[in-house]
């Protein structure tokens, strides 16, 4: 003798195959009405008013208590990046100093061994600018520099 069990889950789907249709139409009806946009209005402006209230007391505590608040953490990351980028400005000015000096060093190092080959000193010419008997060493001193 065979025992005949009965599938528990169609009854489950029978069951639900019933009730989603109405329980659509219902939530259907009920998202649709003037109530439901009155209420969620309303509710949505508690939680508006629960928020301010809770963010100025957060602030309030903050300053009683000298902790930093968000606006201070703000306008601190504003002041970290504006260092930043001064830096950065510095970085690029003092590589173009670099690249300037390590030209005006090879074009000195150039000039002097060309004078070396030949005997006595070069005197500066009149169509030489000022910035080239710099460079060229035959620029008069200013003083005590050496």
């Amino acid at each position: 003798m065979t025992v005949q069990y009965s599938d528990p889950f169609l009854a489950w789907k029978k069951i639900y195959d019933e009730w989603e249709p109405q329980a659509a139409e219902a939530w259907n009806t009920l998202l649709t009405s003037e109530t439901y946009s009155i209420v969620s209005a309303q509710m949505m402006q508690a939680f508006l008013q629960i928020n301010q209230l809770v963010s100025q007391t957060m602030k309030s505590v903050a300053e009683k208590s000298h902790l930093p608040s968000i606006d201070d953490v703000a306008r601190l990351g504003e002041m970290v990046a504006a260092v930043d980028e001064k830096i950065d400005a510095i970085d690029e000015r003092l590589i173009r100093v670099e690249e300037t000096l390590k030209k005006m060093q090879e074009a000195l190092e150039s000039r002097t061994r060309l004078g070396q080959g030949s005997r006595g000193r070069r005197t500066a010419s009149r169509d030489e600018s000022p910035e080239d008997r710099e460079v060229s060493g035959d620029a008069p001193s200013s003083g005590g520099e050496e």
